[in-house]
């Protein structure tokens, strides 16, 4: 189960853009179109082939150079990388729902 108050930095790469948007949809068979790469507190650092490379290109030819990601839930697209670096910076306080009725009166 998701928790973004649990301090773990979550990485899911996608071959294509579209095939985020196809996960965002959550509707079999088109889900699952992500792979996890990470899940844990961090640091990550993520070292890329050279963009010249042939094996980097094989794997991103199809979207020319460019890689799709998803970090805590927030999309990314990054053309050619060398490397990205993933920490928490900052930890914010967010309203959520609650579930139980609260009665004033």
């Amino acid at each position: 189960r998701q928790d973004f108050g649990d301090g773990r930095l979550e990485c899911i790469s996608y071959r294509t853009g579209a095939g985020f948007y196809l996960e965002q949809a959550r509707a079999p068979p088109i889900s699952g179109q992500g792979n996890r790469i990470f899940s844990g507190e961090g640091p990550l650092r993520i070292n890329f082939r050279d963009p010249s490379h042939r094996e980097y290109r094989r794997g991103t030819s199809h979207c020319k150079g460019r890689v799709y990601m998803q970090v805590d839930g927030e999309f990314f697209c990054v053309h050619e990388p060398r490397s990205v670096v993933l920490k928490h910076h900052a930890t914010i306080r967010v309203l959520v729902k609650s579930d139980e009725v609260q009665s004033c009166c």
